[in-house]
């Protein structure tokens, strides 16, 4: 299940809805406190959100292991 983003750039541009992350932040090698992220616009996190609890709801979301 995805979710478009606003037409920003030249290039498509999707979010993937259905596949989280499953990791743990002490040991993550893919979060770094502190470090400068993006932001979305609360309509678009609204939408995002949205289409993630329906998928979950469905059961159609899966974790994706991040514990290397």
């Amino acid at each position: 299940m995805n979710v478009t983003a606003p037409a920003l750039t030249l290039s498509p541009l999707w979010v993937i809805v259905d596949e989280y992350n499953h990791d743990i932040l002490e040991s993550s090698a893919y979060f770094e406190p502190g470090a400068r992220i993006g932001a979305f616009s609360p309509s678009f996190h609204k939408k995002v959100m949205s289409a993630f609890i329906a998928a979950v709801r469905a059961g159609q979301s899966k974790a994706i292991p991040r514990a290397d």
